[in-house]
């Protein structure tokens, strides 16, 4: 018989990369996941709330698990080829109104005819980075009630699995208005951060940023802003040392979103502005890029004697030797991993990297050998924000090879600061995976 372990009670169960807004209006938002057969397409369940506008949006569909010979243009090319018209097979099932359908990764987005004729947009159909982000900027807005519905749906599916506290990675001013309004009632501390999906608008970002900082409130921090300097693995655009086994079309791999220059030049006017910094990073390459400017940077902060903030790396998939030796040296730069992301990507990593990349996959215990500070979330609503998914995900993942961390698990889903959680705990059944008591701000919200 197996010992029955006790519950843990913890302060300030923590989610370290999220989009709060996101996963409120991905509950409202046309399900994709479904998407593997063309005939998929016609087993939508579409509903009137899922236009904006007259543009049918929708959000997860995964082309990595396509059955791909079987998704054909009329031309009967074959997708991922390069002469394959991706709005041609979205026009055959959708010819009344356009189409504008995200990828579960957050960075591709599938257009049909209509969809790039009405934002004068000369595509195959498929949109990445930040080409996704510009023409998805042109959808009608949400309405102030839409923001605000999504919130308080968010905060309620974070704090039934258990958080207290969420570090969330996109706001807008629309968002932050609605936020600001919600303070005294939100169930979450949030610490946030201004997400700027197009490189054009971060010294906007900054500047808001900045004004937001000088809020007093109760349950929100602004922490800073937050770019993407590559892509991601499901889409093949990020930033590899190698090239990706499966697309032969990338023959000088994907690019930088950012010019090293740029990236350089807004981590100083962050850290200038009293605000920290954060790097989406998925690949290795992107990584090291990343952190030689951020090198950099530090020393010549230091000479100067002007005060260094942190650095914040979203993702760090892949690490790289040479990164992990700039890392060691530094203390104020902190990853932010998501295990979760294994559970879905083991299914075709490796028909993606090479097996000199394999083994640079998901290195939280080199992170953890060297004392680098770093913490784990969900990417939500991406992966789905679960403490006992990514329990799960550290001990799958070492079946490839991935050692796992000599800490408990949960000590990287903890808040730091023992000030902010004091007053917050989350009472957990390990054994069973259930949340057994959520207490926000001394007031128990959840009882199970």
């Amino acid at each position: 018989m197996k010992n029955k372990q006790l519950p843990l009670c913890v302060n300030g169960i923590y989610d370290s990369h999220i989009h709060l807004l996101g996963t409120g209006l991905k509950l409202k938002t046309l399900d994709l996941s479904i998407l593997k057969f063309p005939k998929d397409l016609l087993n939508l369940n579409i509903k009137q709330h899922h236009f904006r506008g007259d543009v049918l949006f929708g959000f997860g569909w995964d082309n990595n698990l396509f059955k791909k010979n079987l998704w054909k243009d009329s031309k009967n090319n074959i997708w991922g080829q390069d002469k394959f018209s991706y709005f041609d097979v979205l026009d055959k099932y959708f010819f009344k109104h356009p189409v504008f359908f995200v990828s579960s990764d957050g960075h591709s987005a599938w257009l049909n005819s209509l969809a790039l004729k009405k934002f004068a947009c000369k595509s195959s159909g498929l949109l990445h980075d930040n080409l996704k982000a510009k023409i998805q900027n042109k959808l009608k807005s949400y309405s102030i009630v839409q923001i605000n519905n999504s919130i308080k749906s968010a905060q309620a599916y974070f704090n039934s699995a258990g958080f207290t506290h969420v570090r969330d990675m996109s706001c807008d001013k629309d968002y932050w208005s609605c936020l600001l309004n919600m303070d005294s009632l939100l169930s979450l501390k949030i610490e946030q951060n201004m997400g700027v999906e197009n490189p054009n608008d971060f010294y906007e970002a900054l500047k808001f940023s900045i004004i937001a900082k000088k809020e007093n409130l109760i349950n929100i921090k602004v922490c800073g802003v937050k770019v993407y300097y590559d892509g991601s693995l499901g889409s093949n655009t990020a930033l590899l040392n190698s090239k990706y086994l499966n697309d032969s079309n990338i023959t000088l791999g994907a690019k930088p979103l950012i010019p090293a220059s740029d990236l350089k030049e807004m981590l100083k006017q962050s850290w200038v502005s009293n605000l920290d910094f954060s790097v989406h990073v998925i690949g290795d390459k992107a990584s090291y890029d990343v952190l030689k400017i951020a090198e950099s940077v530090i020393e010549e902060f230091k000479q100067k004697k002007i005060p260094i903030k942190n650095l914040n790396l979203e993702h760090v998939q892949l690490l790289s030797q040479n990164s992990l030796e700039i890392l060691s040296k530094y203390k104020n730069i902190i990853c932010h991993l998501q295990p979760c992301h294994f559970l879905s990507d083991k299914y075709w990593l490796k028909d993606k990297l090479p097996k000199e990349s394999i083994k640079d996959l998901f290195l939280w215990k080199k992170l953890e050998d060297q004392k680098q500070l770093f913490y784990f979330g969900s990417d939500s609503p991406v992966e789905e924000s679960s403490l006992f998914l990514n329990k799960k995900a550290l001990t799958e993942a070492e079946k490839w090879g991935i050692a796992n961390i000599n800490k408990h698990w949960i000590y990287y889903h903890t808040h730091p600061d023992k000030e902010w959680t004091k007053n917050s705990h989350t009472i957990l059944d390990e054994q069973n995976q259930k949340i057994l008591e959520v207490c926000f701000n001394g007031k128990v919200i959840i009882k199970n």
